[in-house]
């Protein structure tokens, strides 16, 4: 052989995805992660799929992707977990995306660049509850939004984090972010004087912690 290939069955696909709704119940959303050609596994006819199913939120890691499956699926919510450039707010705001806000200075900036073209840009504020990885420290929260001022760039509609180990056998790290992320979540809400949309548990997590599946849940590997 040549070449490996992968072949996918997109009725086994969609029931995968209607099984995970159903552990959901209506009141949290699948956020489908189709990042990287949706694991290799082709992202247009994955997603195509998944929106027939009923999937209405996706995420990616770079605009390029998020631009791509824009096309593919117009009626879509499409969050980008990766970073995002202040010179990428125009292309943003035409195609609907949601970029996250990964870390003060990056999120200061995207304000700017959204004031100057006289829009507000919506976002989700990613939190580093001890990833360790990406996001804005969540002790530091507080200070962000104040440096924002009385009129941001910002919309800010979601948060998020994610976590760095769910062992089913020992949850105190993850029961420790959660309180991190919990705290965050409340600075916000009372700054924003409204609920925010709240995710947090990957595949892991939404395996075996329900309480934890708040808005939406990312499933990938699952």
């Amino acid at each position: 052989m040549k070449q490996s290939y992968v072949e996918v069955d997109l009725r086994v696909l969609e029931q995968n995805i209607r099984n995970v709704q159903q552990a959901l119940g209506s009141r949290t959303a699948v956020m489908f992660v189709v990042k990287a050609n949706a694991y290799g596994h082709g992202m247009g006819p994955v997603a195509r799929q998944a929106a027939a199913a009923g999937v209405r939120w996706f995420a990616v890691a770079y605009l390029q992707e998020a631009l791509e499956l824009r096309k593919i699926l117009n009626d879509i919510q499409i969050l980008i977990l990766g970073v995002v450039e202040p010179d990428d707010v125009p292309a943003l705001l035409e195609n609907r995306i949601i970029p996250i806000v990964a870390s003060r200075e990056q999120g200061l900036k995207l304000s700017a660049r959204a004031q100057a073209l006289g829009a507000r840009l919506p976002v989700h504020i990613k939190v580093d509850t001890g990833m360790g990885r990406l996001g804005l420290l969540w002790d530091q929260v507080q200070d962000f939004l104040g440096q924002l001022g009385p009129n941001p760039g910002l919309d800010i509609q979601g948060i998020c984090t994610h976590f760095a180990a769910v062992k089913p056998t020992h949850l105190d790290s993850a029961r420790a972010q959660l309180e991190r992320f919990t705290a965050a979540v409340n600075v916000v809400e009372h700054a924003a004087k409204r609920k925010l949309f709240k995710h947090v548990s990957s595949s892991r997590a939404f395996s075996y912690v329900k309480a934890w599946d708040f808005d939406a849940v990312r499933p990938g590997i699952v």
